[in-house]
């Protein structure tokens, strides 16, 4: 799919495809997934 968006992709399209690769790199570099709730928190 990332190769036929840089291919027939508009400007946009890449725009959006960059920003995607960058939340995915962010998600991918947290460790441990989602934080833990915290029990008191919820009343």
């Amino acid at each position: 799919m990332r190769a036929r968006v840089l291919e027939h992709g508009t400007d946009e399209d890449r725009a959006d495809l960059e920003k995607a690769d960058k939340e995915l790199t962010e998600r991918r570099s947290r460790k441990g997934g989602r934080p833990k709730q915290d029990p008191t928190a919820s009343a």
